[in-house]
């Protein structure tokens, strides 16, 4: 009788599920590559090291200085952690050596990792930048060729770079005056100046997000001050362009797929949130248009004499001829020129801002290399300083300042607007000395050792052999300083004794570095050249108090300050 109870369907399709749970559980527990340094509670979980990831980015909003602190707390310069159930482990590497090795000598072994597109590619689609390597990615890539050419960036984005920038120092000193001293929050009026450029830029229409902040205060000639001198003032803010709050929104959205284990799930009930989705419909619709007005206006130029005004119109404008050329209609899909366009905005738009927050904020800690600055930017354009008027966007661009570049190098070492650079093993290799599977995700970390703090020891025989026979192209950081804002430690003294900006002092890869490098670094450079040229020329940065200046960051598109206040005096 109990012989037939245990034979009977029931029990045996119970014993089935509980061995197949077992089975899965066991399939669904970390496997830890051999030879390197894990979290040993986690590789007992299923889901790893995702609790501890999820409690710091709650507590914190970040989530890469996390896996900085894994190769800390583990006492490596490379660990592994387990952020995703049923998938191999991740390793992360805090040596600068290794970072540029592989990005720059072995891009046949790494490529683009699936981290970065199971982050990115949910907003930017088609666009080349989350692509792997191959075909598909270099012919979008090739849509975008023209945009970091000298016509481009001289002709069409310095002018205005230079006009927006000039309607955000304007904004400043009407807030300079209604603030009477007080400090204010500069960070949404940097963006809006960063996304009236680029939008621009990109499409050839106006956002307007800085003059609508500027026509809200033109009629104000006193605000409500906080009580102590300290404290800082508030402004009313003028009604937001929905466009602007668009586009917004959907950059946004990419701190829902950074902060889950399954970005692509979290994504697909994220965006269909009613504000979400209505955000991305008007994101591609204002591309639409702008395509079609585009199109319509250079497909009538039969001579390609038409003025070009965006990089849209350098976009349409080649491939138009091109077609004409081989006798057949232009191959222009909606789908990828919005994205690759999109891209260009988002990337223009948010590193760009990113970084001078940071400028702002270690420039206004760094009082004496502020001064310097501005004494630099005098001395350079002696012609706008004799007659007491604004640089122009030649001046600018043309003028040679050691100086200069080596503060913009420092701000982007110490900012860590991009934190790490990712890269996925496309073939079996070494790492440090261990054997890595194919198909492992690599973030090499540009917020810790080598980079912002001491490196880390690493035995130099196991370096890759590219590694070794690069030891001394680029610099590495004294240990005593390299945590410090010191701006000189980008410059040298050339073979005639001239001062000059020495970009391989020491290692620096915010733009990554290699065959997939950053596309937009020459833009990004000279947004930066402008506006603090500007800035500085026209304001002194007083301190702020301790309250309004810490340097607590989140992570979202860019590693982001939590807060950016100045107080400004005009010169």
């Amino acid at each position: 009788m109990g012989f037939a109870f245990l034979s009977s369907p029931t029990v045996l399709i119970a014993c089935f599920i509980v061995a197949a749970l077992a089975v899965l559980y066991r399939a669904a527990l970390p496997k830890p590559i051999p030879g390197i340094p894990y979290n040993h509670d986690s590789a007992r979980s299923v889901l790893g090291d995702i609790p501890s990831m999820v409690k710091w980015k709650k507590d914190t909003r970040e989530t890469f200085n996390w896996m900085t602190l894994q190769c800390k707390k583990l006492n490596s310069p490379m660990v592994q952690i387990f952020a995703k159930p049923f998938s191999k482990p991740w390793i992360i590497v805090v040596d600068a050596r290794e970072c540029q090795d592989v990005l720059v000598r072995r891009s046949r072994e790494f490529d683009r990792a699936t981290f970065t597109t199971d982050v990115v590619q949910p907003i930017l689609r088609e666009h080349f930048f989350p692509m792997p390597s191959g075909p598909t990615q270099r012919a979008h890539r090739a849509l975008l060729a023209d945009l970091m050419t000298p016509a481009f960036l001289n002709e069409i984005a310095a002018p205005q770079l230079y006009d927006k920038t000039l309607g955000m120092v304007e904004l400043w000193r009407k807030k300079a005056m209604l603030g009477n001293g007080h400090p204010f929050a500069a960070d949404e009026d940097i963006g809006n100046t960063a996304l009236d450029t680029i939008w621009a830029a990109a499409v050839g229409s106006e956002s307007k997000a800085t003059m609508s902040q500027l026509d809200a205060l033109t009629n104000m000639s006193v605000t409500n001050l906080p009580i102590t001198p300290e404290g800082a003032v508030v402004f009313p803010q003028a009604p937001t362009p929905y466009d602007v709050v668009a586009i917004r929104t959907v950059v946004d959205t990419m701190e829902v797929g950074l902060s889950s284990p399954l970005p692509g799930l979290s994504y697909w009930f994220y965006t269909k949130i009613p504000r979400v989705s209505r955000a991305f419909k008007r994101k591609d619709a204002m591309l639409s248009i702008a395509l079609a007005a585009a199109r319509d206006r250079l497909e009538k130029d039969e001579y390609g004499t038409e003025p070009i005004k965006s990089a849209m119109d350098y976009i349409l404008r080649r491939e138009i001829l091109q077609a004409r050329k081989e006798s057949r209609p232009p191959r222009l899909d909606d789908i990828v020129l919005k994205d690759e366009l999109f891209g260009f905005l988002l990337a223009g738009h948010e590193t760009t801002s990113t970084t001078m927050n940071w400028g702002l904020k270690f420039l206004t800690d760094h009082q004496g290399v502020q001064e310097k600055l501005r004494q630099v930017l005098r001395d350079a354009m002696p012609e706008a300083t004799a007659a007491g008027r604004q640089p122009t966007y030649t001046e600018i661009t043309s003028s040679h300042m050691p100086y200069f570049d080596a503060i913009v190098e420092e701000i982007l070492r110490c900012g860590c607007t991009a934190a790490a650079q990712a890269r996925m093993s496309l073939v079996e290799t070494d790492l440090l000395g261990v054997r890595i599977p194919k198909g492992t995700n690599v973030l090499f970390m540009t917020n810790g050792p080598s980079f912002i703090a001491p490196q880390m020891a690493v035995d130099e025989e196991s370096r890759s052999r590219s590694s070794r026979d690069a030891k001394y192209k680029i610099g590495e950081w004294d240990p005593l300083d390299v945590s410090e804002f010191r701006p000189e430690r980008w410059l040298k003294s050339d073979t005639d004794g001239r001062v000059v900006a020495d970009l391989q002092a020491g290692p620096n890869t915010q733009f990554g570095s290699g065959p997939r490098g950053c596309f937009g670094k020459k833009f990004a450079y000279l947004e930066m050249r402008t506006v603090m040229t500007l800035v500085f020329w026209n304001f002194k940065l007083l301190p702020v108090p301790a309250e309004l200046s810490s340097y607590a960051a989140f992570d979202c598109v860019t590693h982001r300050p939590e807060q950016c206040y100045i107080r400004l005096a005009p010169v």
